[in-house]
């Protein structure tokens, strides 16, 4: 039970607000706040609050704020001991949560620290992740749920201590699948540890699909695109896309670099290959092309780079303005990050 109790109130249109706290202090202030949209408080009821608070050494403590008055907007949390446990400046903030997953964030606070005389009996300075450890303990088999990603922490409920914080093998729902078809994730583990995929912070979807990613090569003609789609990380390719039967043509007036290679494009981030894929050409399938293949490169070495590669220059001059070429379908595994729509999707 607190021994003193102070009332306050903030706005989330306001500015940053200040609080003098105490080092060493346990339990013994209670803060009651009332939260504000300009001046009207903010109905929490089916909503969550909580208390997010960077302590003057960089520790954090984040803890879940008790609801007084859902209609008025009144909430309370107990000063422990792990918020005071270190004197200087420092700053906290409110997250309301609604069912959703919709988060808002009230100003910062900056929490004034006046250091202790009792300073051999203050507690050790740590993180305090009681709202991580409750989530974490009372959903089965350690998943969680929130829109976004995992990856970029700020699409998320959660912050970046928190994610880090997860232990491995933590499964991230996420509700919007962050808008490009990544709607479950598994933590594998820590990108410094050298057992950990090479993943965005060691999350990786383990469910997720991305649909059709078309893009325009040039060189080619009849229409024909290349699509490729990624379901967890296997791509699925093709060239000929939209084109005549699923064909395409070489324009009669391309340019082969170094005579022998047509240039069509670059694989999108998020799809690539660390191993060169290669397929044979045809003329509709009815007759091979053995002087040309379909080249899609690595990003590491060739930059991503999409070809078709002749074996010499006469064999690239031949194909200029032939029509009805096929290649057949690729696949290939990435350990490329899953991608977003505004890098690589138009």
């Amino acid at each position: 039970m607190s021994i003193a109790d102070k009332s306050l109130t903030i706005d989330v249109w306001g500015g940053a607000i200040s609080l003098s706290l105490i080092q060493g202090e346990s339990a013994g202030r209670k803060l009651y706040y009332t939260i504000t949209n300009e001046g009207t408080p903010i109905d929490l009821t089916g909503r969550e609050v909580r208390l997010y608070v960077v302590k003057p050494d960089g520790m954090v403590a984040y803890t879940d704020c008790d609801i007084d008055d859902a209609e008025q907007g009144k909430v309370s949390f107990v000063v422990s001991s792990q918020m005071v446990a270190v004197s200087g400046l420092g700053s906290g903030e409110f997250h309301v949560i609604d069912a959703d997953g919709t988060l808002l964030k009230t100003p910062k606070i900056g929490i004034v620290i006046q250091p202790s005389h009792d300073v051999d009996g203050a507690v050790e300075s740590s993180n305090e992740y009681s709202v991580l450890v409750d989530l974490i303990n009372s959903i089965p088999c350690g998943r969680v749920f929130s829109g976004g990603r995992p990856d970029k922490p700020e699409t998320t409920i959660f912050t970046a201590d928190e994610l880090d914080a997860m232990p491995i093998g933590t499964e991230f729902v996420s509700s919007d699948g962050a808008n490009v078809g990544a709607w479950v994730w598994t933590k594998y583990g820590r990108e410094d540890e050298p057992g950990t995929p090479a993943t965005a912070k060691g999350w990786t979807v383990t469910s997720g699909d991305t649909g059709n990613v078309i893009i325009t090569p040039t060189n080619v003609t009849g229409g024909a695109k290349i699509v490729f789609r990624r379901v967890n990380n296997t791509i699925f390719s093709s060239l000929g896309f939209q084109g005549p039967w699923g064909t395409f043509g070489i324009d009669e007036n391309a340019i082969a670099l170094e005579g022998t290679k047509f240039e069509l494009g670059v694989t999108p981030q998020g799809f690539g290959t660390n191993i060169a894929q290669t397929m044979l050409l045809s003329r509709d399938g009815k007759e091979m092309i053995i002087d040309a293949i379909y080249n899609v490169l690595t990003r590491t070495r060739d930059g991503g780079k999409i070809q078709i590669c002749c074996k010499d220059a006469a064999a690239a001059n031949g194909l200029k303005g032939q029509t009805l070429l096929r290649a057949a379908s690729i696949r290939w595994v990435t350990n490329e990050p899953w991608p977003e729509r505004r890098a690589c999707w138009g």
